[in-house]
């Protein structure tokens, strides 16, 4: 009875110990583990790995985690939430990065090693960020080429891209060829560099203008990756600058930065464009209304309905569209569809089947004003996939909207 009575005397102290226990499981396994959702926080899924890093002068990092459809928008966020710093640490991002990789928790099926930077100007920081680092500028450029050359993870050579902007405070004095050396030194070949001149460099380099083209190659790189792709995982790490140069004389230039790096992330997840059956009939297109929403009909297997939305650059769009997996049961959608995005009517994203990623949609970053085009079709081609949805969007905000016509 005295043994009863003290095992009784322990319960509240196990159950307290027990409901704890359980707590800090289910926060691992909730929170993304790392993982974005994979599982617990130490399984490894095979696929895409994505690390961030954004350079100014200081060092943001977002550690390198799984990348799936579920925890993209962790990684949209961050992106958008880099902040502007005055000065540029270039070459102590890019050491960062590498750091990361050599320590990060990465699957054993790893297949390649990839490290992306864009900046616009010289480092200038460093030397004076890194207090372990006693050298110059120059010293600590040396020594991160020698860095990119030699390092290995889990015995992969790192697969080095650099993509530069001529920025306003490079010195005019500067040929474009002294600058343009300066950034090829940290891709690891010479197809792997691309630079875009400002223009009236003797007055004003306006880095906005030429940050579709940036985001034209970012896009281009992930769809490279995404395409070459081999059985097995892969780790990319983007190095962001963050200067408060992207926005000197070129208001726009940090958001078309987020936009570049939001658009790598999706074209990473899921390619961008396709060569058959993209269809460019946009005449009949029709413009949606924000935060209203609009019901089609696809009559038959061949039906191809269009839509579009005036769009301006730097603007997240939330879009959704109900069909019959829709989990809204007071949805009157009886079709089974996928939706396609363009921001021309010529180049069209691959097929999205659903919109119900959390409550979130589909977000589809634009990079240049002017019009997003969407093309609805039935998912298969049988009778059952045939009949009325609807579909809506929202600038900003990423909140579905609840009201469904009639």
């Amino acid at each position: 009875m005295k043994n009863k009575n003290k095992l009784s005397a322990k319960w509240p102290v196990l159950l307290l110990v027990l409901v704890i226990g359980l707590s800090i499981i289910a926060c691992d396994i909730n929170n993304d583990g790392g993982y974005g959702g994979a599982g617990f926080p130490y399984d490894t899924p095979t696929g895409f790995y994505l690390g961030i890093v954004g350079f100014n002068d200081k060092v943001t990092l977002r550690e390198a985690r799984f990348l799936s459809s579920g925890n993209k928008y962790q990684f949209q966020t961050f992106i958008r939430n880099m902040e502007l710093g005055h000065f540029v640490g270039l070459y102590y991002a890019v050491d960062k990065a590498i750091d990361h990789l050599l320590t990060a928790k990465l699957p054993d099926d790893l297949k390649s090693v990839s490290i992306i930077t864009f900046t616009v100007g010289f480092d200038n920081d460093s030397s004076d960020i890194n207090l372990n680092f006693t050298g110059t500028q120059e010293e600590y450029r040396l020594a991160i080429i020698e860095r990119i050359a030699d390092t290995k993870i889990k015995n992969l050579p790192i697969n080095a891209f650099s993509i530069g902007i001529r920025g306003p405070e490079v010195d005019v004095s500067v040929p474009d060829a002294e600058f343009q050396s300066s950034l090829a030194d940290l891709a690891s070949a010479p197809a792997n560099f691309h630079f875009f001149s400002g223009t009236n460099l003797a007055v004003n380099i306006n880095v906005a203008e030429r940050m579709p083209d940036v985001i034209d190659k970012f896009i281009a790189i992930a769809q490279n990756l995404y395409d070459d792709r081999t059985e097995g995982s892969h780790v990319i790490m983007l190095v962001l600058d963050t200067s408060a140069q992207l926005d000197q004389n070129s208001a726009g230039g940090s958001l078309a930065m987020r936009d570049a790096a939001i658009n790598f992330v999706n074209t990473l997840l899921n390619g961008s464009g396709e060569s058959t059956n993209a269809g460019t009939d946009i005449n009949s297109a029709i413009l949606l209304n924000a935060g209203q929403w609009t019901a089609g009909n696809l009559p038959v297997v061949t039906s191809v309905n269009y839509y579009k939305v005036n769009a301006s650059v730097g603007i997240p769009y939330f879009f959704w569209w109900s069909d019959i997996d829709s989990p809204i049961t007071t949805s009157p959608a009886i079709a089974d569809i996928e939706v396609s995005f363009s921001s021309d009517g010529d180049n069209w994203s691959r097929w999205v089947d659903t919109a119900w990623v959390r409550n979130d949609g589909f977000n589809f970053p634009v990079h240049r004003n002017g019009t997003i085009y969407m093309r609805v079709r039935p998912f298969r081609t049988l009778p059952g996939s045939t009949g009325t949805y609807d579909i809506t969007y929202r600038a900003f905000n990423n909140a579905r909207p609840n009201f469904w016509p009639n």
